[in-house]
């Protein structure tokens, strides 16, 4: 099969304004030059590096790493020493953006113009001079940047900087009320203006001025360096076209895989800036001062989904198994909309009880991957939904679909699904040729739905303690209670044939007195393993159960013919006749059976099909005591 060249992107948090400007560029670079694109992100919690892993040099062509996206140290811990690795054994194609790192080249946004635009405007536009300035946090590329800017241009104007007007904030909407606090209590008190270094920031010190009765701009001009175009709008500002960074780092990365072109350490691109005059700066006149409820719309603009979301989340968390859980997953996926496709890839045993009662969560995916469930959005607003199973695949393939070369280049988003205690596998988002990332209530959904996965994995281990037996592993007493007449509505429901198998290990007694309870043990072990062990030919649903100290049922529902029992029951006695030629006991075991097949026009209930199948164990144990004179006592 032709296959697509495929460009992985290493970035956090890919709804971001910053980020999505970023991965717009590399998009629009790729597609130009018919490569995919896989961009492996999280939302940067901490031990949430899974979807790392997943990162194959073998298959993809190259890689983009956004390291300043990422909050936490351990990311870049984590994922650096791959990529050196990767570029010292592989002569691997890497590039980063915004952030040199040793070894691997980068393309620098120049920022000096945007946020030059800014704080000019405030001086000469504004005739302010006494300016605090909010940036980043120390030793951040950006951060650092644009306050040695705001010093450079305030020395140009022969302005003082004074120490307590300038402050290091997050970046995020955390600071503003410890930055606006500082001013106030500062000697000579408020400025005249406060420039931001990014929106979250303006937006945080806007709310805390709010707060404190302090208006905007009659009593405070403000204006910030903006990172998109459309939130903020009533903050003055300059908006950088990030996009272009992010298309010369995919552009100089084609030129690396295609021709080995070696480019420098460092590419310093001018992004170029839209300017942006508005009310908190009083350029647009307004009575208007409170601007919450702008501001709040702004930032949460997800009431399609917010206003719904009680109801979603209790609805996923009430669903009884996985699989009706995924009919809700499907449903609830209409919040989506923009996405083109969605895949759900599973490790192997996702959906299996943890044997283990305190099961160590792990920090890899397995070997294989299974495509569990996926849904297709088609332009004409109809929609594919398939579910249970589909296909497995190698996980070192990451997701076949990435190179295929079927139809325009597309976009794909992979994002780990994991709780606190389980790695479940991993979600795709397929954005086809569309220059996107994912909708802004991605992140509330895909919470509710690895909450819902965690309760069923929860029920599912509550269940299986309840149900199973912790000696053999197959299922106890009260799950034979729970599940037999399940099986026998099944049987009616399908119009098909009960078979019900009794089984007794002869001599438990004797095995436990003359070698003692461990070995007896060890014999049920060994006869719950024959048992489960052999499918019964025709079986659609097969449950296996230890309900008694030696005695055991297999229950199954399907169509049986004479020859698939005959055959079942050779299997069963070549099991027991191979253990014991070669377990080397000092005993042999011997299991006795009895069989009752009921067809779907037969009146019976569970108690006459379990006294047929007694009196044709009692049957089959005569015959074995006569066959091998194996007589103990039985208990």
């Amino acid at each position: 099969m032709e296959k697509r060249k495929c460009i992985g992107v290493i970035i956090a948090k890919p709804d971001k304004e910053y980020q999505v400007g970023v991965l717009k560029g590399i998009y629009m670079a790729a597609f130009e030059n018919d490569f995919n694109v896989a961009v492996f992100s999280n939302i940067d919690i901490h031990g949430e590096l899974e979807i790392f892993t997943l990162l194959n040099f073998d298959v993809l062509s190259g890689v983009i790493y956004v390291p300043y996206s990422f909050d936490r140290d351990d990311a870049d811990e984590f994922i650096r020493p791959r990529l050196l690795k990767a570029i010292k054994e592989k002569n691997f194609p890497v590039i980063t953006v915004d952030k040199s790192i040793e070894g691997i080249p980068c393309v620098l946004s120049d920022d000096r113009e945007t946020m030059g635009s800014v704080i000019e405007h405030i001086i000469t536009g504004h005739g302010c001079r006494d300016i605090a300035f909010m940036t980043g946090p120390k030793e951040h590329n950006h951060a650092e940047n644009r306050l040695k800017i705001f010093r450079d241009i305030m020395d140009k104007h022969n302005l003082p900087i004074r120490k307590d007007r300038i402050y290091f904030g997050d970046f995020w909407y955390n600071e503003g009320d410890n930055f606006v606090e500082s001013l106030i209590n500062s000697e000579d008190g408020l400025p005249e203006a406060v420039i931001c270094a990014n929106s979250s920031m303006s937006y945080s010190v806007y709310g805390a001025f709010n707060k404190h009765g302090i208006h905007v701009p009659k009593d405070i001009i403000m204006a910030g360096f903006r990172d998109d175009s459309e939130n903020f709008t009533f903050i003055t500002g300059a908006v950088k076209h990030v996009e272009k960074s992010g298309y010369k780092a995919c552009s100089i990365l084609i030129d690396m895989i295609e021709d080995g072109i070696a480019p420098p350490a460092e590419t310093s691109v001018n992004c170029g800036y839209s300017f942006n005059r508005s009310v908190s700066c009083g350029c647009i006149p307004t009575d208007e001062y409170d601007l919450s409820p702008l501001v709040g719309t702004v930032i949460h603009n997800r009431d399609s989904y917010l206003a719904e979301y009680n109801q979603i989340s209790a609805d996923l968390l009430n669903r009884t198994s996985y699989r009706e859980l995924f009919f809700g997953i499907d449903w609830y996926s209409i919040f989506l909309k923009s996405a083109v496709g969605m895949y759900f890839c599973l490790c192997e045993g996702w959906n299996k009880p943890d044997i283990d009662a305190n099961p160590k969560k792990a920090d890899v995916f397995t070997k294989r991957m299974n495509l569990y469930y996926y849904r297709l959005n088609f332009s004409d607003g109809t929609h594919k939904s398939v579910y249970d199973n589909l296909e497995m695949f190698d996980t070192s393939e990451i997701f076949p679909r990435l190179f295929s070369a079927e139809g325009k280049p597309s976009s794909y988003i992979f994002r780990s699904i994991a709780s606190k205690e389980k790695l479940f596998g991993y979600i795709i988002i397929d954005n086809g040729e569309y220059m996107q990332t994912y909708a802004p209530e991605f992140d509330y959904w895909l919470k509710d739905v690895i909450t819902a996965m965690e309760t069923q994995r929860r029920l599912l281990n509550m269940s299986y303690l309840y149900s199973s037996d912790l000696m053999t592993g197959i299922y106890n007493r009260n799950g034979f209670n729970n599940m037999m007449p399940d099986l026998i509505n099944m049987a009616f429901g399908r119009n098909a044939q009960l078979f019900t198998a009794l089984f007794d290990l002869n001599g438990m007694k004797f095995i436990n007195d003359t070698y003692g309870h461990i070995e007896g043990d060890s014999s049920i072990k060994t006869a719950a393993d024959i048992i489960a062990g052999v499918t019964l030919p025709g079986a659609d649903e097969e449950k296996n159960f230890r309900i008694g100290g030696d005695e055991f049922v297999k229950a199954a529902v399907g169509r049986f013919s004479e020859d698939d029992i005959a055959e079942f029951r050779r299997t069963i006695e070549q099991r027991i006749k191979d253990y014991n030629e070669n377990s080397g006991k000092a005993y042999p075991i011997y299991i006795s059976v009895g069989i009752c097949v009921k067809s779907p026009d037969d009146d019976y209930t569970l108690d006459s099909v379990l006294f047929e199948a007694d009196k044709e164990m009692f049957k089959d144990k005569a015959r074995i005591r006569k066959a091998t004179g194996f007589n103990p006592v039985r208990r």
